[in-house]
């Protein structure tokens, strides 16, 4: 035992002594050679042949130790990646409560953990969706009914909308209640940059559609690809898919 060690133990007989116990006390010791062992102690005050004395009764808890060490470790290994990790994650119950949350759904939702963390998920929701999001949720819970993977609109309780990807992962604990992971990915600049591709691609598509001059598309082995209807007419063909099957070096 280190001399710190000695000097708490020496304490806590003395606090037996005064307040006859009992007093429950864990003890790093060090065997003879030089391996470390943990014990735990119970002291109490009792009578013996007539006179008060102090009964300590020792029992070795090592393995206890290090399995709630490697415990312990484990969990702050699995907070680390929860609270770090770029997606937004939430733990949901059978009832739609929600029993955990990282950082990043907080950000995701634009609300504080403490908000969170113990109410029914459809508090991010709109108002107009918020029980229909519930009920649904219960409904699918218990039916085992939730998909997977899918892309969907969150619509905010703070009128925001967000594109997301989620993915659904039952949690079964033993000796807990079963619970539902669910991972939030969001896409809402790819959403939008797709959304401004289209909106691109359609306005090119109406201008090339009614410019008055023909123009067309082929490839490198002498076929069309594209035309508008302006080039089109110009050939004398009736439509595009006419015009694909000819091969314009003859």
């Amino acid at each position: 035992m280190s001399m710190q060690e000695a000097f708490r133990a020496y304490n806590n007989l003395k606090e037996v002594e005064r307040n006859g116990g009992p007093l429950f006390i864990d003890y790093e010791i060090y065997t003879s050679n030089g391996n470390i062992r943990w014990i735990s102690t119970t002291g109490v005050k009792i009578v013996y042949e007539g006179r008060q004395v102090s009964l300590v009764t020792i029992k070795e808890i090592t393995e206890k130790k290090l399995a709630q060490d490697i415990l312990s470790n484990s969990e702050k290994r699995f907070r680390a990646v929860w609270e770090n990790t770029l997606d937004a994650m939430r733990l949901t119950d059978q009832h739609g409560t929600i029993v955990l949350v990282n950082r990043a759904y907080c950000d995701l939702v634009e609300k504080e953990r403490v908000e969170l963390e113990g109410s029914n998920l459809s508090i991010v929701s709109h108002e107009e969706f918020k029980d229909i999001v519930s009920s649904k949720y219960i409904e699918q819970f218990e039916n085992k009914s939730i998909k997977n993977n899918y892309e969907c609109y969150l619509e905010l309780w703070n009128n925001k909308t967000v594109f997301v990807e989620v993915a659904h992962t039952y949690i079964t604990i033993f000796n807990h209640p079963e619970l539902l992971l669910t991972v939030f990915h969001n896409i809402s600049a790819r959403k939008e940059a797709e959304d401004d591709l289209k909106v691109s691609e359609e306005k090119y598509r109406n201008l090339f559609d009614t410019m008055p001059s023909g123009y067309y598309r082929s490839t490198r082995d002498g076929y069309f690809v594209d035309a508008n209807p302006a080039f089109i007419k110009m050939l004398a063909y009736d439509s595009l898919e006419e015009l694909k099957k000819i091969y314009i070096p003859e």
